[in-house]
């Protein structure tokens, strides 16, 4: 009987440990569950998981709740974090849609000549460098053909200058 007594405080004491294991992993899952650094989160409750996998060999109630918080968190992070990249996806739709027009309206603007709007394309420069990121597969050459249609309108503007400096000392030498 007291050999049985023994084994029981061993597996008692084993079962303990394993739970304060368990324990800690769950503690770290949460804390890191709240966090936004979706990669290195990530990467993280995966590293948890693994050790997890690896851990003791418990077969308890408390074990199964344990895993169960452990789940909720990584589940909860990663509700969050999808949450995060669609709310950013639609963000850069948004961008990508915005650059879209400006560059609609600047090329109106070259389109009908209006070498005048100086005012408006410098507005329409500081909207466009202002516009965040796009999509990764969309709005290739957008940033080329702006800077394309800025060039065509500030060639014009300075040769409308020169004209008009040109007029002016005419019409000085004629007086």
């Amino acid at each position: 009987a007291e050999g049985e007594e023994a084994e029981t405080d061993e597996e008692t004491t084993a079962d303990k440990e394993g739970i304060a294991y368990y324990e800690h992993i769950v503690e770290k899952a949460q804390d890191l569950a709240k966090q936004t650094d979706w990669p290195y989160v990530s990467m993280e409750l995966d590293n948890l998981s693994h050790e997890w996998s690896d851990g003791p060999d418990v077969d308890s109630e408390e074990v199964a709740s344990l895993y169960q918080k452990f789940h909720d968190a990584v589940e909860s992070f990663e509700q969050r974090k999808q949450e995060h990249y669609e709310k950013l996806d639609k963000q850069k739709q948004e961008n990508l849609e915005t650059k879209k027009k400006l560059l609609e309206e600047f090329e109106g603007i070259i389109s009908n000549e209006t070498w005048t709007a100086t005012r408006r394309v410098n507005q329409m420069k500081g909207q466009w460098n202002n516009t965040g990121p796009l999509p990764s597969d969309k709005g290739e050459g957008l940033d080329e053909r702006f800077e394309e249609l800025l060039d065509i309108f500030n060639d014009h503007k300075v040769d409308r200058l020169v004209q008009q400096r040109q007029k002016e000392e005419d019409n000085l030498m004629l007086k």
